[in-house]
């Protein structure tokens, strides 16, 4: 094999094996880009529901909004302490931007979540939810509402939205660090540059030998 064809080989190879450890280099120099973010759900307001089917929504629900690490989620203790009475069941009835501003500043808070259900169906041995769960975000000062009409054994289903409208849609996705993104050309110039270093010294190796002769003869007319 000349030196040229093992210089491309060596690039190929360090380039190659370099490449396929990124993904787990990177994963370790990933950096969030967002300070922690601060959570309160302030529950939910019922009508005509069961007590025990109102609990069950309720816990639910909660599960889903805490269930991502990346957000610091507001204890009921918290929310008891921060929140006079008055003020909590103003938001439950009817939220409005003025009290979720307020109860959001007293929670030091970046997101308020409140629900209002109530049962349409006629039937007892049935209950059909009829509702919205709120998303207020303190920063741009908006309110997100998330509309549910669904038999209670389909409530799963509202669960889904919830998250992938209303929770996920908050936390930031990960963003590579400096080495994750440029360690691949760094791989390729390193190996370029020792590549090079190993060429020319094979090279100077064949030139310098005994009588001054190495080299490949050449015929001159």
């Amino acid at each position: 094999m000349s030196r040229i064809q093992q210089f491309v080989s060596i690039i190929l190879c360090i380039s190659i094996l370099g490449a396929t450890s990124v993904p787990s280099f990177g994963a370790l120099h990933t950096t969030e880009t967002q300070k922690i973010i601060r959570v309160a759900f302030l529950g939910m307001h019922f009508e005509g529901i069961e007590s025990d089917i109102q609990e069950a929504i309720t816990q639910r629900t909660s599960a889903v909004l805490k269930a991502d690490g990346k957000v610091y989620y507001k204890s009921e203790t918290e929310i008891d302490n921060a929140l006079d009475d008055e003020l909590k069941q103003r938001i439950l009835l009817s939220p409005i931007k003025e009290d979720l501003k307020e109860a959001a500043k007293k929670l030091y808070t970046d997101y308020i979540y409140v629900g209002f259900l109530q049962n349409q169906s006629n039937n007892a041995s049935e209950t059909i939810l009829n509702g919205y769960i709120i998303r207020y975000d303190v920063a741009s000062d908006i309110m997100y509402t998330l509309e549910i009409k669904s038999f209670y054994e389909s409530y799963a289903q509202e669960l889904e939205k919830l998250d992938e409208q209303l929770v996920q849609t908050i936390t930031p996705k990960k963003k590579k660090g400096f080495l994750a993104r440029h360690l691949p050309g760094v791989i390729i110039v390193g190996a370029t540059i020792v590549a090079a270093v190993f060429l020319l010294k094979g090279t100077k190796g064949q030139s310098s030998g005994n009588g001054g002769g190495g080299g490949v003869p050449v015929a001159i007319n």
